[in-house]
């Protein structure tokens, strides 16, 4: 089996267009949410908060 290695520096960078992509889909999804008048919303965002993507 072959060894595949990932840098650290590599790793970083995924990590941050994850973080980037979640977030404009936090922000996407808010906006939608408040759009139909979702009941939760609040709750909703309160939970995107605690993972940092505000």
């Amino acid at each position: 089996m072959k060894n595949n290695h990932v840098s650290i520096n590599e790793v970083r960078m995924l990590s941050i267009e994850f973080l980037k992509q979640l977030k404009d889909h936090a922000k996407y999804e808010e906006k939608y949410m408040k759009r139909i008048a979702y009941p939760y919303i609040d709750i909703h965002i309160k939970e995107h908060k605690k993972i940092c993507l505000h």
